[in-house]
């Protein structure tokens, strides 16, 4: 995937010098990174961000066309979970210090914020005079990254000893390049203005290998997964 995503930044930037339309897009989007297997006391929180680029038609056929993009975008999402496990602490007791059988709870929340350059290559095919179906591959690079943690512990049920709470950016363990699969569609309001909405699922991973295990300690990938929806205005012939 690291060699396919430069080709398709390359592809986009040299297509924007042929002679063809050129149009503005922008727009928002909501998504985050999906692990491949659920995680039991896990949920995130889906956030607007926005998008904001220019795009261009090239004609391959009657039909048929290429959309090459170029945009930069904020994207952010939040996380928590719940993680229960079983423990022992060494307390004193009667004096005596002893080996004392319990559990933890983990509260884990998080916050994560992105601004990444985008390069997007999707084919279209036109279905009459008003509508077209898109699709294609992608890849970004992430200008800014940002995956604030906070953990809150707590021994049983509180008060055999004081509480723990830890904060951490996990920003080094976002991949910085990301590529994958988008699939969408693009409906003419007029001559000048579409209305789009495009589904983006990444096939490189989200974090690096071995930042979040499951409760087997074996690694559990995540794929970014988003829908934009936004309006492409023409600003040149």
């Amino acid at each position: 995937m690291n060699k396919i995503l430069p080709a398709i930044f390359l592809f986009s930037f040299i297509s924007f010098g042929l002679h063809s339309q050129v149009a503005l897009t922008l727009g928002l989007n909501a998504g985050g990174a999906v692990p491949s297997e659920s995680v039991e006391g896990s949920s995130a929180s889906l956030l607007p961000g926005a998008y904001l680029g220019f795009t261009k038609e090239i004609k391959l056929g009657e039909k048929i066309y290429l959309a090459p993009e170029i945009s930069f975008e904020f994207k952010h999402f939040g996380y928590s979970s719940i993680q229960k496990k079983d423990t022992v602490v060494v307390s004193q007791v009667a004096g005596i210090m002893a080996n004392i059988p319990t559990y933890y709870t983990a509260n884990v929340t998080g916050k994560s914020r992105f601004a990444t350059l985008n390069a997007d290559i999707p084919f279209g095919i036109s279905i009459g005079k008003k509508a077209a179906v898109l699709f294609g591959v992608y890849g970004n690079y992430k200008l800014y990254k940002s995956d604030q943690i906070n953990v809150h512990v707590q021994i049983g049920e509180g008060g055999l000893i004081p509480d723990v709470d830890s904060s951490n950016n996990n920003a080094e363990k976002v991949n910085n390049l990301e590529g994958g699969l988008m699939l969408g569609g693009k409906y003419n309001i007029n001559e000048n203005l579409s209305l789009n909405f495009n589904v983006y699922r990444a096939l490189s991973r989200h974090y690096v290998y071995g930042t979040i295990p499951n409760n087997n300690g074996q690694d559990i990938p995540f794929y970014f997964t988003m829908f934009r929806i936004g309006v492409k205005w023409l600003i040149k012939n």
